[in-house]
């Protein structure tokens, strides 16, 4: 099993890449915008979290920006009706913190709207997945649903911090940091980490 991949990026479409791997090419499934989040441009090494899926006539890669990304992912994936096409275009319309955020609401009209999600798998979606998601946490703000762990992401990649570089530095704070610190000490404490 493949779980995360390291080299240089190849765009190829909005919802592929080719992840160059010591000459080897990795044809890799990615959510839309993926490549943006990762500020990957072509011929730039990238990291991959890869969720590998093995079929009768295939073997199929499917990659994210960070762990929480591929766990959404596999969550998503194991209801029944969705396969990795419908769980990449969740992703594609709604972050990890923003599906969990629909499915602690209950909210069918999020995930219906997107094409290949009727009423009836919307709701099976909802019902296996309501205590899946303990794990994530939850902002209560409609328009920009963030995890902590995202808005440092983003912080430290708005400082000029790369994206592979950024996803270590932010686990590594959330286990030394207390989880009810606030966001300038977790930047602080990102930043002594990164000199």
């Amino acid at each position: 099993m493949i779980a995360r991949l390291t080299g240089t990026y190849s765009g190829l479409n909005l919802n592929q890449c080719i992840v160059d791997v010591n000459g080897v090419g990795y044809l890799v499934h990615i959510p839309v915008g993926t490549a943006e989040k990762l500020s990957a441009q072509e011929g730039e090494n990238i990291s991959l979290a890869v969720h590998t899926a093995v079929r009768e006539d295939a073997i199929q890669l499917y990659g994210f920006k960070n762990i929480q990304d591929k766990s959404v992912f596999s969550k998503l994936i194991s209801v029944s009706g969705i396969g990795p096409k419908i769980g990449l275009a969740i992703l594609s319309d709604m972050s990890a913190s923003q599906i969990a955020v629909a499915i602690q609401r209950d909210d069918l009209h999020r995930f219906v709207k997107i094409p290949g999600i009727g009423k009836k798998t919307g709701q099976r979606l909802l019902l296996e997945l309501k205590s899946k998601f303990d794990d994530i946490v939850f902002v209560d703000n409609d328009d920009a649903p963030q995890s902590s762990r995202d808005e440092l992401s983003s912080a430290l990649q708005n400082l000029g911090y790369k994206a592979n570089q950024v996803d270590g530095i932010v686990e590594k704070v959330r286990e030394s940091v207390p989880a009810d610190a606030n966001f300038e000490t977790q930047l602080k404490k990102a930043l002594q980490l990164l000199s």
